[in-house]
């Protein structure tokens, strides 16, 4: 029997459906693995969270599917899918990414001859400052990867943005240590605007000294970012 247009149109409902609620699930997921509420090495059994969000367990194997693609699970075959453990070689591929991006981005507004907007870094640093006033680690983090990704967004190609947000999506896992990783809180706030700052100099007066300041300045923000991350997953090594 050939298929009525009414019948693909439901099959397609509920595919859609399905796909919307295996996306809402792996949004929820990523809250509690970025909040450390489901910390790295954990199991996700599909039984127990479909009953826990109360979804079937083939949308709880579509959204570990999302979550998998994005690096933020690993699916050992035969085994239960567990959160990933980012391991030291991990964080050195992550920031080397992230150097190769950001210091591209920098280059980019020196040598721009238009006007750049800077705003969506000031916002972001504004925010970045009342997080750490308010005490919200999460807040301090969402912040921090907006002001970066303000910075990678000047480089105009949206595929380089989406390899920087991926990046910065696995180093969420091992960030749900906040208080310990930005353990300079009051000196990362001044960091931000003072480098806001530093741009916006680069950018109406471009010198080769003034960019080597601008990338010094970023290159030891980075690094030092990497080895405190590094540190705290080696602390963190099982036995």
């Amino acid at each position: 029997m050939v298929p009525t247009v009414t019948q693909r149109t439901h099959s397609g409902d509920d595919t859609f459906k399905r796909a919307s609620s295996a996306e809402q699930l792996a949004e929820a997921l990523r809250t509690a693995l970025y909040s450390g509420e489901l910390p790295p090495g954990s199991g996700l059994r599909d039984s127990q969270l479909a009953e826990r969000f109360s979804v079937s367990r083939g949308t709880v194997r579509e959204a570990i599917q999302i979550l998998a693609a994005e690096g933020l699970v690993d699916r050992p075959l035969h085994r239960t899918p567990q959160v990933r453990r980012l391991t030291g070689d991990d964080v050195d591929d992550i920031y080397h990414a992230r150097q190769i991006l950001e210091l591209d981005a920098v280059r980019v507004v020196a040598e721009r001859d238009s006007e750049v907007e800077f705003g969506i870094l000031t916002a972001a640093a504004t925010r970045f400052q009342r997080a750490v006033g308010d005490q919200s680690g999460i807040q301090v983090v969402e912040a921090d990867a907006d002001f970066h990704a303000g910075l990678v967004s000047f480089l105009g190609t949206p595929r380089l943005l989406s390899c920087f947000e991926a990046c910065f999506g696995e180093l969420r896992l091992a960030l749900s240590a906040v208080d310990r990783i930005y353990s300079d809180l009051d000196e990362q706030r001044e960091w931000h605007i003072r480098f806001v700052g530093l741009l916006e100099a680069l950018h109406h007066n471009p010198t080769p000294a003034h960019l080597e300041l601008v990338t010094d300045t970023l290159t030891e923000h980075l690094e030092s970012a990497r080895k405190m991350v590094g540190q705290i997953l080696a602390e963190a090594e099982p036995g």
